[in-house]
């Protein structure tokens, strides 16, 4: 009897534990949106089911790349509910997706299976498991290759505010000639995440009408360290909310300084920002001939723009950090768009809203010049043609003929997961495994039978083979002992992208190789508190996995997803078993080496000197900007490189360059002083380095055979992968009828393409071959510096007063070096 009450006591008291909080899933991804290899953010309904607050903790299951459990996990308290009252809270968790089973038209079951997420007290005991309901959305994938855009990538762009922006989802649809699709996500401010690592699969953020002061300041927050950790945002001002701007937490990320507010009638400055121009057309029957203006009927039309100051700097001067690429067409002393560097990322502001209805209204039809408007807006290399277009008449030939078919797609970050692996460990253990095999089968076999036959007693040979077993298996043993010793192995691939004022983000992958088995305590130090530093298991793209089954047996750890007010390091316990773990670590702080010196823009091209401070000799390197307005010839970037000469640093530490002496000494690109081995060479980027044969015809040999194997053109092509230009190959027959694909699955976030649109110039360089982490990681409390390769993404002011004035109508970027 005692024992039956005690069974009914301890039921309900797990019970009433099971029972303290319930929820569903109302929101995963942006819509479902989401990436392979990037934090997707998931909000969930929770309604507590006592009176008083309680403290949990959430955690989502997923599988490593390993088949390893990890929980992703963060604390958070939920308030009581008075009895009879069903008040619900919002609550945001962040994980990264597991590499298998995800896919597009899940059902809510299968989701929950797949997907799983519990409330938990905070020592880990999972209460209750929280499901997906219907009408919550279903995941897609956002590399998954579509029949509109094929197998190219697509950009991942959050509007804020209303539904005004949804007629913007379709002014890529079906389009030719741009590098990457392109998805308008409609988001409301409730709908934005409270944690930067829920912004990682996202492109840029455009705020539209959205009011900024009602934004909650974690959400602000998340925004501001979004954009200062390498984000994009564009602000097209709101002509009722730009002084809500000015009293709100965002003030601070804007370029310049709104003032007021003025009608322009005819739309003059959205029209030059479109810069569509008339085209010919040729009636089939009079054969008469007439220019068509998409934009005739716009002459009457009036819309609000805003009236702005370029951001002064502390000494009362025009910041040199502003880079106006366009003044207003009725004022030409306000800037109409403009940029500038905020931290390691990059906002663009305009002044006006796209989505405001007396724009849309008059514009938005057929979408005939918003291409344009938003290629120019993101600072993008496309040659966009719509089928909207093609049916106006504008460039239907050659939406008809170019970038038709695409023939080879590849992969630039396939080369960076190479530098994770351990292959000199990998052949000595596989060959130590073969002179073993081999000598146990001489011993067990042939050996131990001609040798009893020798002595007449063959008939022991089972016996000998079974002794020779034993023996072979104590010998193996000891080996492994003696070879799985010692202290851990880390090989890696970095990218270290530093700015003006010394803040860095470092973005690792690497392999770790522990030979001992159990839990092992790995940790980030010397980061930056106020930041979102993290370590996670390395988030393996699904076409990358490979044909991997993982362990026998899983082993569950967890994963603290944290926020930056945490203020404790980052660390997680991981299990080995003497084998080989791929991580991703993001360390934000002052990282202590630089480029010092001062660099300078005159229509004559760069001068004045640059140290090497970082403490380590550089090679391969390269240098990109934006010409001088004097330079323009077409929409490209200037880029001057100076390749490795043997194996001697391009670029010793301590040793100055003469920006000045290396634009004279440099060879024009395609001729022959610029294919010698160590010789600089100056060009345009995608004229020049794209179409030419400079990589030895290489690259293009690497396009057409469909694979991708050079890490460092990989790396420099990723770090300015917006400033490239859709490609083209050409047949045989010299039409340009077809193009190749140049993806980043696993490689989004390397891109540094902002400074270069600010006006900054872009140092990219490349460490010496086994090179150390460029931070600090310590293993069970022991510093582990591992060698690999470091590539860097320096942002150097360039001051620009020694250029040309640059005119308002132009926004085009190129020269010719």
């Amino acid at each position: 009897m005692r024992f039956t009450a005690a069974g009914i006591i301890l039921l309900s008291l797990t019970a009433a534990a099971l029972g303290q909080a319930e929820g569903e899933v109302e929101s995963i991804g942006f819509d479902g949106h989401y990436r392979p290899n990037a934090c997707i953010p998931m909000k969930l309904r929770l309604r507590s089911t006592v009176g008083t607050p309680q403290t949990y903790k959430l955690a989502v299951l997923q599988e490593d790349m390993d088949g390893d459990r990890v929980l992703y996990s963060r604390p958070f308290t939920l308030n009581g509910n008075p009895e009879g009252a069903r008040i619900e809270e919002r609550v945001w968790v962040y994980f990264m997706p597991q590499p298998r089973e995800l896919r597009a038209s899940l059902t809510p079951r299968e989701m929950t299976n797949i997907i799983r997420i519990f409330l938990c007290t905070p020592g880990g005991k999972q209460l209750v498991q929280i499901k997906f309901l219907p009408g919550c959305p279903q995941l897609k994938n956002l590399d998954q290759p579509t029949q509109m855009m094929g197998s190219r990538g697509a950009r991942l762009i959050l509007m804020v505010g209303t539904s005004q922006s949804r007629p913007f989802r379709t002014v890529y649809e079906f389009a030719r000639g741009v590098l990457e699709d392109v998805l308008f996500q409609p988001m409301s401010l409730n709908d934005l995440p409270e944690n930067v690592l829920g912004y990682e699969a996202a492109d840029a953020i455009v705020w539209l009408d959205a009011d900024p002061t009602a934004l909650k300041p974690e959400t602000a927050a998340a925004v501001q360290e979004y954009v200062r950790n390498g984000g994009r945002l564009v602000v097209c001002q709101n002509a009722q909310t730009w002084q809500k701007m000015l009293d709100s937490d965002l003030r601070d990320l804007l370029p310049v300084v709104p003032t007021g507010v003025a009608d322009e009638k005819g739309l003059l400055s959205l029209r030059k920002l479109a810069d569509v121009q008339p085209t010919k057309h040729v009636d089939p029957v009079t054969k008469k001939e007439t220019l068509l203006d998409p934009w005739a009927d716009k002459a009457n039309a009036v819309a609000p723009i805003v009236r702005a100051e370029v951001r002064p700097a502390p000494d009362g001067q025009i910041d040199p950090r502003v880079f106006v690429n366009m003044w207003q067409a009725s004022d030409p002393s306000s800037p109409y768009l403009a940029r500038w560097i905020y931290g390691l990322g990059t906002v663009a502001w305009i002044a006006q809203d796209f989505g405001d209805p007396s724009v849309l209204s008059t514009t938005v039809q057929r979408h005939t010049g918003w291409q344009r408007i938003w290629d120019r807006t993101f600072d993008w290399r496309n040659d966009t043609i719509t089928v909207d277009m093609a049916r106006a008449g504008v460039n239907k030939e050659n939406y008809e003929r170019k970038y038709r078919d695409v023939n080879y797609a590849s992969d630039l970050s396939v080369p960076m997961l190479r530098g994770m692996d351990s292959p000199k460990r990998g052949a000595a253990l596989v060959a130590l495994a073969v002179v073993f095999f081999i000598g146990y089968w001489l011993l067990a076999g042939p050996g131990s039978y001609f040798f009893l036959l020798a002595k007449k007693k063959s008939h022991y040979s089972w016996v000998a083979y079974a002794a020779s077993a034993m023996a072979a298996t104590a010998l193996t043993v000891l080996v492994v002992q003696l070879v799985l010793r010692g202290p851990p192995e880390l090989h890696h691939v970095s990218f270290v992208r530093v700015g003006p004022d010394g803040q860095a983000l470092i973005q690792s992958q690497f392999g770790l190789y522990i030979k001992r088995d159990g839990m092992q305590r790995i940790e980030l130090r010397e980061t930056d508190s106020k930041q979102t530093s993290y370590l996670i298991p390395y988030p393996a793209h699904p076409a990358q996995l490979g044909d991997t089954g993982g362990f026998m047996a899983y082993l569950e750890y967890d994963v603290p997803m944290r926020d930056r007010s945490s203020g404790e390091s980052p660390a997680i316990n991981v299990p080995f078993r003497s084998t080989i773990k791929k991580l991703k670590a993001q360390w934000v702080g002052t990282f202590p080496g630089a480029i010092v010196g001062r660099a300078r823009l005159a229509d004559s091209g760069l001068s004045g000197k640059l140290t090497n401070k970082t403490g380590m000799d550089l090679r391969s390197l390269y240098l990109v900007y934006v010409p001088s307005p004097s330079q323009r010839k077409r929409e490209d970037d200037a880029l001057i490189s100076i390749p490795d000469s043997g194996t001697r640093p391009t670029w010793p530490k301590d040793t100055s360059l003469d920006l000045g002496a290396l634009m004279s000494q440099a060879g024009i690109l395609g001729m022959e002083s610029g294919k010698k081995e160590g010789v600089p060479v100056r060009g345009l980027l995608n004229t020049g380095w794209m179409n030419k044969d400079h990589w030895g015809g290489s690259f293009l040999r690497q396009m057409t055979a469909g694979s991708y194997n050079d890490a460092e053109q990989g790396a420099i092509l990723m770090s300015v992968f917006d400033r490239l230009a859709p490609s083209q190959g050409a047949n045989r027959e010299n039409v340009y009828d077809d193009r190749y694909e140049l993806l980043r699955r696993s490689g989004r976030r390397f891109d540094a393409s902002g400074a270069v649109s600010c006006g900054q110039l872009l140092v990219v360089a490349k460490s010496m071959d086994g090179a150390p982490l460029p931070f600090t990681l310590h293993v069970e409390g022991r510093s582990v510096a591992g060698q690999g390769v470091t590539f860097f993404q320096f942002i150097v002011p360039l001051d620009r007063s020694g250029s040309a004035t640059q005119p308002a109508e132009e926004n085009e970027n190129s020269t010719d070096g």
